[in-house]
Formats: structure tokens, sequence, C-alpha cells
């Protein structure tokens, strides 16, 4: 997603540059005012598509101060986590003990979204250490669009190591958007037995309609309806091996529409007022992953 909106903003300004024979220098200087407003373009648009596919289907998701709310905080969410993961070093999480025997909390993994890596976790660092989560992992999904199946088995590997360096101890694990379809496929892989819990946000349990625009393996099976999810739902809703949390926010502007993050059987948690990337930077959604994992 965000790395979509680099590449199109580079696209842009090479196209210029060659078409008009702009000085490199002023290629540069419209790359750099592409990264500006780029972001913030395509949001707004993106918000208002999903606003246009909520009409005459839930009136709570067409409140105008909500949409408002979204619409002025998102660009800069958006901004934030593209500086955050274009930034982002391996040792991001100096500081967290790496999962081991002596480990005094239960091991937690993060999982981000499609299109992104690790760095959008940046915020979570100090309320997770304030909550006494010591050994924290945020694992990088790799390549970018591969099955999400593929994803799921890596990630399995990692909850087995998490676990065995924690003394047998269950993992639990907070996931971002198409994370949340990842920690799920894991669940199928691992059981109970070593996932203790999982906290979704902002994930489509049942699809978007967004993911029907991109021909890529994840979002095909994004896609509502798919052969992929309907699999996935009929084996685990409403009798989830793992107590199991969604958050979502009825103006999150990629999961159209937005309780396609809801999923029977789960806790599930409403907001309003804020975007995709918006949530995973809300003190209300980290306050609310905390209580499901037991730390208040």
């Amino acid at each position: 997603m965000l790395g979509g909106v680099l590449l199109l903003d580079a696209l842009l300004a090479g196209s210029c540059a060659l078409a008009w024979t702009w000085p490199i220098s002023i290629a540069l200087l419209t790359a750099a005012a592409g990264l500006l407003i780029t972001p913030h373009l395509f949001v707004i648009v993106s918000l208002i598509v999903a606003w246009i596919s909520g009409r005459g289907t839930d009136n709570r998701a067409l409140r105008p101060a909500d949409w408002l709310s979204a619409g002025l905080t998102e660009p800069v969410q958006f901004c934030r986590a593209l500086a955050a993961m274009m930034t982002v070093r391996r040792r991001l999480w100096a500081g967290f003990e790496q999962p081991n025997a002596g480990c005094p909390s239960p091991p937690v993994l993060l999982i981000h979204g499609i299109a992104c890596n690790h760095g959008v976790w940046r915020g979570w660092f100090e309320p997770l250490r304030a909550a006494g989560f010591s050994c924290v992992r945020a694992i990088d999904l790799e390549p970018i669009f591969a099955d999400i199946d593929r994803h799921a088995a890596d990630v399995a590997l990692e909850l087995r190591n998490m676990q065995c360096r924690s003394s047998g101890a269950r993992v639990a694990i907070i996931a971002h958007s198409m994370g949340g379809l990842v920690a799920r496929a894991a669940l199928r892989i691992t059981g109970p037995g070593v996932i203790s819990s999982i906290v979704t946000i902002g994930s489509p349990h049942h699809g978007t309609a967004w993911a029907r625009l991109a021909p890529f393996q994840p979002t095909r099976q994004m896609r509502p309806g798919s052969s992929w999810l309907q699999v996935l739902n009929s084996s685990q809703e409403g009798s989830w091996q793992a107590p199991m949390t969604s958050i979502y926010s009825m103006q999150d502007e990629f999961i159209v529409p937005p309780r396609s993050a809801m999923t029977a059987g789960a806790q599930n948690h409403e907001l309003h007022g804020l975007g995709h990337l918006g949530i995973i930077a809300s003190p209300e959604c980290i306050k609310l992953t905390l209580a499901a994992l037991g730390r208040t």
C-alpha cells in the first residue's frame, strides 16, 4: 500500500522529467512535493470511496463528524507510517529482551499488513513496555505479495521459536490488517498449544472491496466471498481455538465495508473517526489490546 504510493510518485516525477526535459533538480523537487501531496490525495480519495460504498448499508457509518475526523487525521498517520517504515532498522526493538528462558512476561508477536513492514509498530514500543511486556518481536512478511498461507508458515515457525525460547510459554499475537488473516492461518497450523490469543486491528475477516482492484495473490484471497476466506471462516468462526479479539473502525477507508472486520465468536470492538492507519496509532486501540491481553 505505502510502497505503491512511493512508486507512483517516483514514476510521475520521472515521467515529467523525461517528457518536459526538466533539470534533475526540478524533478527531485517535484518528487519531494509529491511525497507530501500524494499520500494526502490518496487517503482522501480512499475515504470518499469508502463513504460512498457505505451509503445505504449502515447509517452509523455515515456520521459526518466521524468522517471529518478520519479525513483530518488519516493523512497525517499515513505520512507518519510511511516515514517510520522508510527509516526502520532491524534493531528497532533494541531495549526489548529477546524471548528467552528468563523472560518474565508472556511473549508477543506483532504482524503488520500488506505492503508494510514492522515500522508501523513503532508507536507500540512504550505502551507494551509500560504494560510489562518485554518479550516482543515484530516480524516482516516477505516477499511482500506472497500467498497468505506462505506468510502463515513463516509466522508459525517464528511462534514455535519464540515459545521454545520462552520455556514453553504460549505466544500472544497482535496483528494489523492482512496480518490478522495471517495470524488466523498460522493458528490453523500451530493450534492453541502455541498461540495464547489473537488481537486483530482493522483486519478484513470477510474481505474488502478494495482487494478487487489488485491482481496479487493475497489480494485475491482478501476479496469478499473468495474461496480462501470461505474455507478459513467456515473452519474458525464461532469455534475459536484461542481467544479472539477484533478491533475496527467504521471509518476505515481500506476495509470496505468496515464491518467486514467483525467476526463471530470474537470480542468485537467498534471505534469511530479513525482510518486504517489511524486505528493502529490510536490510544484507545492500544488500551483495548492491552485489556484483551490481560494488561489494563
